[in-house]
């Protein structure tokens, strides 16, 4: 790495909110710019969220294909080894939509309720409580037999 990418990196990290700690020194006595580990980390994180972005692409090929159990396994497939993406909360969603297609509804309840667990602000579960059967937004209450009739009436 050159001293001209370094300001580029610093403004990498402070985009993901990284921080870049003081330089380190072996025990040998050199010093290691920790700039290039962060810079590798960086490069790391970037090439696993775009392998995970192909896995979520062909997975939705197949699933507007009709091919649910193979676009399962796409899914999954990010769920298990790209974990720390942003493709997560999609995957988890699209895996309540090849559930339902299946009929398998306590799984498609299952994935949702994990979606909800880890990502509770996201569209992504707002989409999969809608598909789920929830006619009310999340954290909404529910209205009881007579709000329900009041509701109606006015």
């Amino acid at each position: 790495m050159t001293s001209r990418s370094a300001p580029a990196l610093a403004r990498v990290a402070a985009v993901w909110g990284v921080v870049i700690p003081p330089p380190t020194t072996t025990p040998t006595g050199n010093s290691k710019p920790p700039a290039q580990t962060l810079y590798a980390k960086l490069k790391l994180d970037f090439t696993h969220d775009h392998l995970a972005g192909k896995e979520m692409e062909i997975g939705r090929y197949y699933l507007n294909k009709g091919e649910y159990l193979a676009a399962m396994n796409r899914f999954k497939r990010v769920i298990d080894n790209y974990q720390t993406t942003t493709h997560v909360p999609e995957a988890l969603e699209r895996l309540v939509e090849c559930d339902l297609a299946l009929g398998l509804i306590n799984e498609a309840k299952q994935n949702a309720a994990v979606l909800g667990y880890n990502y509770p602000g996201s569209h992504w579960y707002e989409n999969a409580y809608a598909l789920v059967g929830g006619n009310l937004a999340p954290g909404q209450p529910q209205k009881g037999w007579f709000g329900s009739l009041v509701g109606n009436v006015f």
